[in-house]
């Protein structure tokens, strides 16, 4: 989009975009776009109008769902018994 931007202005729109990359160009990496852009079309962005922010869920309320999920895991791995335990009392022999 900086590109896009620099090339045509502020006011431009991207139109379309392909990935053009060859096979071989991304096994070491690459990756080449092909952009198709205007500063004629006045596009309507897909983008939601509000971005969702981050402070929907207080701090203190997330670490406390953090701290309840470890638990639960402790909790389980203390009573259950693993996968690969349950596989190798059931496994043929």
């Amino acid at each position: 989009m900086e590109l896009v931007r620099a090339e045509l202005g502020p006011d431009a729109s991207v139109l379309h975009t392909r990935d053009i990359s060859s096979p071989i160009l991304a096994l070491f990496g690459g990756r080449t776009l092909e952009v198709t852009a205007s500063d004629e079309v006045d596009v309507p962005s897909r983008l939601p109008d509000q971005m969702p922010s981050q402070q929907q869920v207080p701090a203190a309320d997330l670490n406390d769902y953090r701290r309840q999920v470890r638990r639960n895991l402790l909790a389980a791995g203390a009573t259950e018994t693993s996968l690969v335990e349950r596989l190798a009392t059931t496994a043929p022999r």
